[in-house]
């Protein structure tokens, strides 16, 4: 799962919490704020968002590979 905050700074800690419940099931990346997203989204890709796309395509490979 990845998760993109719509607001800089640090998140809430009620989300924050449930990040951590959800986290117990899925794997969940969690995006830092960038802005230009805001305005044009995938404009500026990050480390972390570049991450879960490969992680992403990897598992998606292997499973249709596998069927």
């Amino acid at each position: 799962m990845l998760l993109v905050p719509d607001a800089p700074g640090k998140l809430p800690k009620q989300l924050r919490d449930q990040i951590n419940i959800v986290s117990g099931v899925v794997p969940v990346t969690v995006s830092p704020w960038v802005e230009s997203w805001r305005y044009a989204p995938g404009a500026e890709i990050t480390k972390p968002v570049a991450a879960f796309y490969s992680a992403l395509n990897e598992q998606l490979r292997e499973q249709l590979l596998d069927h």
